[in-house]
């Protein structure tokens, strides 16, 4: 069941051996479950309480395979503690066969609740190797093990002059 006006997320684990690219086959079935304020608003009832299924089939490319770690600002501190800035290092290898340079835009979302973002967004410029490493500074809202803030690369294409 889905709450009106909550983002959702899926994570699901791929497998460890097969070839490129990943056959996947996504099948959803869910309800939208009534609240008190969906529940007086009769425009928006035929949304609310009813089965809905989702399906899709698609080719997941993996181009790159992340590392991500929370590094301490303060000297000697092992932890990131409430209120501190922290480094959230990014670790990036290339799976394509044949690496070569390229430029990659590497974005961070995160609940406010739990992180502060003071980058949300960089330029890596990826090396010939295929490896490339970014650091965000960012500081945790709150005490605890918190989920690290979500990744997202995205591929530059030059436009020659």
């Amino acid at each position: 069941e889905l709450i009106p006006n909550v983002v959702a997320s899926l994570i699901w684990i791929l497998p460890l051996t097969g070839e490129l690219p990943i056959s996947h086959k996504l099948s959803i079935d869910y309800r939208v479950k009534p609240t008190k304020e969906t529940e007086s608003q009769d425009e928006r009832k035929d949304f609310i309480d009813r089965l809905y299924t989702y399906r899709e089939a698609f080719d997941l490319h993996v181009g790159y395979e992340l590392c991500a770690q929370m590094l301490s600002q303060q000297p000697g501190a092992q932890l990131c503690r409430a209120g501190a800035a922290c480094d959230l290092v990014i670790s990036l290898r290339s799976l394509s066969s044949t690496p070569f340079i390229e430029t990659l835009y590497i974005v961070l979302d995160a609940d406010e609740k739990l992180w502060t973002l003071t980058e949300r967004a960089k330029v890596l410029h990826v090396k010939e190797s295929g490896l490339g490493q970014i650091a965000f500074s960012v500081m945790p809202c709150a005490a605890g093990f918190l989920p690290y803030p979500s990744i997202s690369v995205y591929s530059c294409k030059t436009i020659g002059v």
